[in-house]
């Protein structure tokens, strides 16, 4: 007997409708078979079907006995919704219904436990809270005394509020203060943190006044609310100490500190007044001095003064950096922090600060090997990994030369992997904890732990890092792949893209009253954002359909309406330089941003036009993307001389959207009239020339760059180079020319590059 198709049978080749025809031929046989219904079921749900709801309905017609059955539908119908957005927080009255019959149907407590808990923790697993606040009411109807399923009941209905005045908001209220009234927290063995946190997040001052000194109020919603009540809100991390005793006749390590002190007061007076460079450059050079001393001959048991004047000369060279927009003074930074590593080698903050730099800089290897000496953990990459991952694409896609042996931590495309990775299991840790709920008994992590489930899905690093990921793919492989990493993260709807949480952490080094952190790594004025995402969505979209790839946005469409949103915002007729800078980009991923939208727009329009492709229309695109190809001045970006890497990332930006905009006049060639192909082809040989002319100058570029000519542009201020090179000349010449290393492997990438 030929065996009953499946799902998989269909997906590959995406011919759903044989797949229909096969169900339904089976199904007239025998019309009552749960493998075959939830076989069609799935199959309805990939072609778009209306037919959906006439088999659920068949489905709750049968009513399944079997827990297995029960199980396999309802993931058919969560996997059809999978694309939904926003995501269901419910599988539907129909899975409600099946379940519902299989826990009425058994006749022990035990049978309708195992039921009821399996439905709450697959709910749970599938973060469809109100299916999970279900099982819970049924849960104690059928325990009335469990007190952790009262608990668990009162955090969920909590979780699916979405104001203080609406139905559940008052239902948790109602359980929280029922808890309180009855005495819960008499009870030792009972998590009673639950009511304590409902009263936290509805901001109730009368409830939580009541719950003070007992077990209620043990949780950070409850610590939070009240400092919010007592006008107590902690600081923000300022470096700026208290004030101490003026230098005099006292032992060397007193002398260091009330020096640092000093500097400290100085520097943020330096930068509330707006100071010109030149006091910048007297204060910078008195720190480094200060650093210098600080650890030679009078630094024995010093700790903290060492680390506090170089970062404090850091933040003065890099504010000058921000008005001069001169590389000269990143490079003296990095130079101080790597010595401050030589002598303080567990200094976290000047790791991290190298890595902003060196990323700055445009030095992609020497920003891996310091990012891979932060030992960042696991959750740490959500609000530290933005650091690396924002751009790596656009500055070292490939292998590096040195460290081959650890070979992931060295290639981008298994970096960024690794990262994306770290997101799936860290959700996957979390669900698996919350789901056990009942199990565990610790009902107060329901709330925390969801609200990293929710930071960790909508993360917007993460959707950064699958971007960088995807296109460190084509520069690197000529492909993107089906990237498991984009269904991991829910719904592949363009909103899904720019409805995000920012985690990212800018107060992890240091702050002195400038905030460096932030400065490095807004290449406009701003960090960057939703622009910046939708820009490089859009290019990775139109790569997609132009090599018939699986696109992370259903619609394309949507993705070209927000795009030309963020766009919007921006005056038209200002430089492109400032119609960047507010948007968070550089010129160069502004420009090539504007050509994949124009680009993506005619793949849109070639694919709605099906077979009836006008082609005055194509005629139209093609104009608009020569004009944006244009922009990008070529021809003027390779004439001009880069003492290291300073342009390394146009380079980059440019040859991936030259090559997205050949594959795509490739693809729509194949579909549009004889003159539009032609036009096409033309455009196509343009792009091709484009790149091999910037490949060309990458050449040049690399074999230029020495240590020496490093060690030149350093030495143009020569005040602060006076003081930086009393660091140690060796040194200094070692690190020229690991400097001068990686900005050769940052053009020699370029020429690694081929266009599909």
């Amino acid at each position: 007997m030929a065996r009953f198709p499946a799902f998989d049978d269909y997906s590959q080749k995406r011919n759903f409708g044989d797949g229909i025809k096969r169900c339904n031929e089976l199904l007239r046989k025998n019309p009552k078979n749960i493998q075959l219904l939830t076989t069609k079921l799935r199959v309805l749900y990939a072609a778009g079907s209306d037919e959906v709801s006439q088999v659920l309905d068949d489905l709750v017609a049968i009513q399944p006995r079997e827990i297995q059955d029960i199980v396999e539908m309802e993931a058919a119908v969560v996997d059809g919704q999978s694309d939904f957005f926003p995501r269901p927080s419910s599988a539907g009255p129909a899975v409600a219904k099946v379940w519902d019959a299989a826990a009425k149907a058994v006749t022990t407590v035990d049978q309708k436990l195992e039921i009821l808990t399996l439905r709450f923790e697959r709910a749970v697993l599938d973060d469809r809270l109100t299916d999970a606040q279900q099982a819970l009411i049924q849960l104690k109807a059928v325990q009335p005394r469990n007190r952790v399923v009262y608990m668990a009941h009162a955090a969920f209905t909590q979780l699916i509020s979405t104001s203080n005045e609406d139905l559940q908001a008052r239902l948790a209220m109602g359980l929280a203060r029922r808890a309180v009234s009855e005495r819960f927290g008499d009870d030792k063995t009972l998590d009673c943190r639950v009511p304590g946190q409902i009263f936290a997040v509805q901001g109730s001052v009368k409830d939580l006044e009541s719950i003070e000194g007992g077990p209620f109020q043990d949780s950070k919603h409850v610590s939070d609310a009240r400092r919010r009540r007592q006008g107590k809100v902690a600081a923000n991390g300022s470096a700026i100490t208290s004030k101490v005793p003026e230098p005099g006749s006292v032992p060397t390590q007193e002398w260091l500190a009330v020096e640092v002190s000093s500097l400290k007061r100085t520097f943020a007076t330096l930068i509330d007044s707006g100071a010109s460079t030149e006091a910048l450059r007297a204060f910078a050079t008195n720190a480094i001095r200060l650093f210098q001393e600080s650890i030679s001959n009078l630094g024995t048991g010093a700790r903290r003064s060492p680390v506090d004047a170089c970062f404090l000369a850091a933040s003065a060279l890099v504010r000058m950096f921000e008005q001069t927009a001169d590389t000269q003074y990143l490079l003296h930074s990095a130079y101080l922090a790597e010595r401050l590593l030589r002598h303080h080698e567990h200094t976290h903050e000047a790791r991290l600060v190298l890595v902003y730099l060196y990323m700055r800089l445009n030095l992609g290897s020497l920003a891996m090997r310091l990012f891979d000496s932060l030992n960042i953990k696991e959750i740490q990459h959500d609000t530290v990994g933005h650091v690396l991952f924002t751009r790596l694409s656009l500055i070292h896609p490939h292998a590096t030369v040195w460290g081959r042996e650890a070979a992931d931590g060295m290639l981008p495309f298994k970096r960024t992997a690794h990262a994306l990775k770290v997101y799936v299991r860290c959700e996957e840790k979390l669900a698996e904890t919350q789901a056990s709920v009942l199990s565990h008994g610790q009902t107060g992590m329901v709330f925390d732990l969801q609200e990293l489930r929710d930071s960790l899905r909508m993360s917007l690093s993460r959707r950064v890092t699958l971007l960088e990921h995807r296109r460190v793919a084509r520069l690197t492989r000529g492909d993107i792949g089906d990237d498991e990493a984009a269904k991991a993260m829910g719904p592949l709807a363009c909103e899904n893209w720019v409805q995000t949480k920012d985690n990212r952490d800018f107060d992890a080094a240091f702050d002195y009253g400038y905030n460096v952190e932030r400065a490095l790594h807004g290449r406009g004025s701003l960090a960057p954002r939703e622009a910046c995402v939708l820009f490089a969505l859009a290019a990775d979209t139109a790569w997609c359909i132009a090599t018939e790839s699986s696109s992370m946005v259903t619609k394309p469409s949507e993705v070209l309406e927000k795009a030309r949103q963020a766009k919007e915002v921006v005056d038209p007729l200002l430089p492109f330089d400032q119609q960047a800078s507010k948007l968070g980009m550089t010129t160069a991923e502004y420009l090539a941003g504007v050509l994949a939208l124009c680009t993506l727009e005619l793949l849109t329009y070639v694919q709605s036009a099906g077979d009836d492709v006008a082609e005055e229309r194509v005629a139209e695109h093609i104009a608009s993307i020569h004009d944006a190809s244009e922009h990008l001045s070529v021809d003027g970006l390779t004439k001009v001389s880069d003492p290291l890497a300073e342009r390394l990332l146009d380079y980059y930006a440019y040859t991936d959207v030259l090559g997205i905009v050949a594959v795509a006049c490739r693809f729509v060639r194949s579909k549009a009239p004889a003159e539009a192909a032609k036009e096409l082809q033309h455009l196509q040989d343009q792009a091709h020339r484009l790149v091999a002319r910037l490949q060309q100058r990458a050449t040049a570029q690399q074999v230029a760059i020495k240590g020496s000519g490093v060690r030149q542009h350093m030495e143009r201020d020569r005040e602060v180079w006076d003081g930086v090179r009393m660091l140690g000349e060796v040194e200094l010449r070692d690190f020229c020319e690991e400097v001068a290393k990686a900005a050769k492997e940052g053009w020699d990438g370029m020429l690694k590059i081929k266009l599909v």
